[in-house]
């Protein structure tokens, strides 16, 4: 009557009414289609935790299980070795044909010249490491009154050995005879003409260098001076690298054997009661070696800090063919 008197009829408050309850059904429906997404992503979610979790337990399962069939084998403590250079026909000594014989059974065919620069883990199984940097070479030539066997063992770049092992061939197969001298002064020509060969590259390089601050760091050097930056890390696998060296000449009923680092030159003889015995001819140049550490001190350098550290530099050997970045400035060499 209310409502009449104000100018209502009752038909509009029917509509009124109705028109309320779909408003509110539409929002309710929105409300629960909301809710269930909102579930759906708790149940995912919940469900991925569920999945890691497994995950990383069956993987600790899986560790677990592997440390105790490893701790269950008892390995022989056979220490490794490597060879870094191209393999004998003959072998490596006894270690080489006994893992030589069960690498064959992995079919591994370490019987042939073909296994380069490859350290044998225990049991025989080899595993490369980086490029061959070692080189040798040995005569056969029946017409030359000396045999020649050659070993040069490279490192920090395949440049200064390829130089080394070309340079004393090539000296050797021109020579008329071989004695120690010969074989000393060759050492000191080889390094000589190295050196000549990289000094375009060297002196290059001291030019750039006298183009930027000398305080100035790396970071700094690289952003003000990106091309020279960039032309001194090309220049210096040019100039770093060297080389151990050991040969052995047979000259008539003589043997001449010379070195320079931790190469070693070995014979193998036989004593009157049969047995076999082992004689090393070279000398190891290494921090280890006395008479080494006395000749570096005089030079200028701590023998202490040296025999501290185990290297000279990145070496370990004391003496080498080539290695300019050590000896061009060997008093402040990091040791």
């Amino acid at each position: 009557l209310l409502y009449q008197n104000m100018g209502g009829k009752s038909s509009d408050i029917e509509s009124d009414a109705h028109q309320a309850n779909r408003r509110g059904s539409t929002s309710s429906f929105v409300t629960r289609f909301f809710v269930l997404i909102f579930k759906c992503l708790c149940c995912y979610c919940l469900c991925l935790f569920g999945i890691q979790c497994c995950k990383r337990i069956w993987e600790s399962l899986l560790s677990c299980c592997s440390i105790k069939r490893n701790k269950s084998k008892q390995y022989n403590p056979v220490p490794t070795w490597d060879d870094d250079i191209e393999l004998h026909k003959y072998g490596k000594g006894s270690e080489f044909r006994d893992i030589s014989w069960k690498s064959r059974q992995r079919g591994h065919d370490l019987s042939s010249c073909t296994v380069e620069n490859v350290r044998y883990k225990v049991g025989g199984t080899p595993n490369g490491e980086h490029d061959n940097e070692d080189r040798w070479f040995e005569t056969h030539d029946v017409s030359k009154p000396y045999q020649v066997v050659a070993l040069f063992d490279g490192h920090d770049g395949p440049r200064a050995v390829d130089h080394v092992h070309k340079y004393i061939k090539n000296e050797l197969e021109r020579a008329r005879s071989v004695t120690s001298t010969t074989l000393q002064d060759l050492f000191v020509e080889t390094e000589t003409d190295f050196f000549e060969n990289i000094r375009i590259y060297v002196e290059e390089r001291q030019r750039l260098r006298n183009a930027m601050p000398p305080e100035m760091k790396s970071y700094q050097a690289s952003q003000q001076y990106p091309r020279e930056v960039a032309r001194l890390q090309e220049l210096e696998p040019l100039i770093s690298g060297g080389c151990t060296a050991v040969v052995a000449v047979v000259c008539g009923n003589k043997l001449y054997v010379a070195n320079v680092g931790d190469s070693r030159a070995v014979v193998v003889y036989q004593t009157s009661n049969g047995a076999m015995e082992t004689l090393q001819l070279s000398t190891d140049h290494d921090v280890k070696n006395e008479e080494e550490l006395k000749r570096l001190e005089k030079l200028g350098l701590n023998p202490e800090e040296l025999k501290r550290a185990g290297r000279l530099g990145p070496q370990e050997n004391t003496r080498s063919i080539g290695d300019y970045n050590i000896k061009g400035g060997y008093q402040s060499v990091d040791v």
